[in-house]
């Protein structure tokens, strides 16, 4: 054919011993100057890799029966960021061979899978089962039944029709769909309203955006003497850059993770998201992702040059370590507000929460007690506060306070946000449970509906009959296992869905104090 050495590159389950040089081989098919044209892969290619950074044609060289292999396949090349219109080819022989000839069933699985692509969506719907494997036996069940091309086109259109009927869903969307709905009027944010929701969960904000905090946090650890960055960070306020060098505390010790010793650890962010010098680069600018991301196509790098900053970037975790070290073990700021709190005022900070049955927190609350003259206030918003004292704004340092007269103020102010705690505990259980029953009423529903389907899918079983072909007693055999499977699933559903609304009853909830402010 002429091609050139390194244009052709192959994976498959061969190649896995091989791991570096496959992961290698991978990356170079996503570089614009490598040489490497053409990928043939195995359906070990079918999920989990990204293909599309230099690649935009795929050719089914084999054709499963499985419009689920197809989806899988495609979605290599077909997804986030793809720049140019994917084409999908589908190689389909010809044979004089008289079984071989009437293999009209690639050819309708072949129709379908395109008009998944064209606008239906999710093209398991056309087989119904859910499971690639599955999907192969009811291909082969057609086949061995010969029911023909026009009658299984028709069937599958049929699933399709009932699978996008009004109250109807493949199981996921059954489950998790009708999941959302049922909790959302009990867990949805209703700031307006004040209710259900708790707008008050969200932790609140001193600095305007994540940049800015970040800002902060970088300089505060640059200072000298906190030895927290190997060279002197570099912010670029006006761009809205900030390239650090790697701290040495997010390092890998080679001990745990895949990360080798000199690494980032990859509990943080993975080694080819790195730049040279070890460097990163975070920003909140998406044109400057962009940017870098279409960059890392003709570099020699899987990763763009810059990260995006965002509440869920691991460098927010660092920042949160670090600053816990900024003051010494069991003790919290302790900040003068003379003239802006009445005199002999404390104001307190505090956070609580209370976790589910599986450790994630279902109430989570902030806010402000202020203590005077031996009372405690109810508990008041900590941006209200913060508006109230000017905090957000230049604060003199007026030196040390007294803090023992702060100190006799935290017990008052403790207790106090244990009893709102308790209380937003009691409330959220209320809603929680009316959805809990909602949910579980609805699962109970649902888990008739499988059995029904399943009951109706092998109608043709003479169950009580002694005598059964082997091709019988093995439908039936799937059918007890099908059934099994969905009790199983359905319990496993039912007890999440428990475990996830059910909170611990701890009458003294832990809390936290952040911070204390004295007039």
């Amino acid at each position: 054919m002429g091609l050139a050495e390194g244009v052709i590159g192959r994976i498959d389950g061969g190649s896995l011993a091989a791991d570096d040089k496959t992961q290698k081989l991978l990356e170079d098919f996503g570089q614009e100057n490598a040489p490497i044209r053409i990928l043939i892969a195995s359906d070990m290619a079918s999920e989990g890799l990204n293909l599309h950074f230099q690649s935009h044609r795929l050719i089914h060289f084999d054709l499963p029966w499985s419009l689920l292999r197809y989806q899988q396949r495609n979605g290599r090349i077909d997804r986030y960021g793809q720049d140019r219109t994917p084409e999908i080819y589908y190689f389909v022989g010809e044979s004089t061979h008289e079984k071989v000839r009437d293999m009209w069933v690639l050819e309708k699985l072949v129709e379908k899978d395109q008009a998944a692509q064209k606008g239906l969506g999710d093209p398991a719907v056309f087989l119904g089962v859910g499971d690639a494997d599955r999907e192969e036996e009811v291909v082969a069940e057609a086949v061995a039944g010969a029911v023909g091309g026009d009658r299984f086109s028709k069937e599958m259109d049929a699933r399709a029709s009932e699978a996008h009927a009004p109250g109807h869903s493949d199981e996921w969307n059954l489950l998790f769909g009708d999941f959302t709905d049922a909790i959302d009027s009990a867990v949805d944010t209703k700031e307006e309203t004040g209710s259900a929701g708790h707008a008050e969960d969200a932790p609140p904000r001193l600095y305007s955006d994540t940049f800015e905090y970040a800002c902060a946090m970088v300089s505060r650890l640059a200072r000298p003497g906190e030895s927290a960055f190997p060279e002197e960070p570099r912010i670029r306020v006006d761009e809205r850059i900030i390239t650090l060098p790697i701290p040495e505390d997010m390092m890998s010790d080679g001990s745990f993770g895949y990360a080798r010793k000199g690494d980032v650890d990859d509990r943080y962010m993975p080694v080819e998201a790195v730049g040279r010098g070890n460097r990163i680069e975070l920003t909140d600018r998406i044109e400057v992702i962009n940017e870098a991301i279409s960059q890392a196509k003709t570099d020699e790098r899987s990763w763009p040059l810059s990260q995006y900053l965002w509440d869920g970037h691991p460098i927010l975790s660092w920042f949160s370590d670090r600053s816990e070290s900024l003051f010494p073990g069991r003790s919290v700021p302790l900040c003068n507000l003379e003239g802006r709190l009445p005199k002999g005022e404390v104001a307190v900070l505090l956070h609580g929460a209370i976790p589910n049955r599986v450790g994630h927190p279902v109430v989570d609350r902030w806010g402000v007690v202020r203590v005077h003259s031996g009372v405690a206030s109810s508990v008041a918003p900590v941006e209200e506060f913060l508006r109230l004292v000017r905090f957000d704004g230049d604060i003199p340092n007026r030196g040390p306070t007294n803090s023992q007269h702060a100190r006799a103020a935290l017990v008052l102010a403790v207790d106090r946000f244990q009893s709102h705690i308790v209380e937003a505990r009691k409330q959220r259980a209320t809603e929680m449970e009316a959805a809990l029953t909602r949910v579980l009423d609805r699962l109970s529903g649902f888990e008739k509906r499988f059995q029904s389907q399943l009951a109706f899918e092998f109608a043709d079983l003479a169950e009580g009959s002694e005598k059964l072909t082997i091709a019988e007693q093995r439908k039936l055999n799937r059918r007890a296992a099908r059934s099994k499977q969905i009790n199983a699933m359905f319990d496993d559903w039912a007890g999440w869905f428990r475990d996830t609304c059910e909170m611990v009853a701890d009458p003294n909830p832990h809390v936290d104090i952040k911070a204390v402010f004295v007039g």
